[in-house]
């Protein structure tokens, strides 16, 4: 069975409130301390709050 288009989901017309998920490539590890490779990836959780800002803003 096929999903449902987004465009047929959402109102254009209307303000609201969407979840935003990430999804990593081959398990890539996205934030926090990778304990397989021995490497920190802390910086990056300030990536998406700072990324969301920015495209509410060119977007909304």
């Amino acid at each position: 069975m096929s999903r449902i288009p987004r465009k047929l989901l959402f109102d254009s017309t209307e303000v609201g409130v969407n979840h935003c998920i990430n999804r990593c490539v081959h398990w890539a590890f996205l934030c926090g301390f990778d304990e397989v490779s021995g490497r920190s990836f802390d910086h990056r959780k300030e990536w998406p709050p700072g990324r969301l800002e920015w495209l509410a803003g060119v977007m909304a």
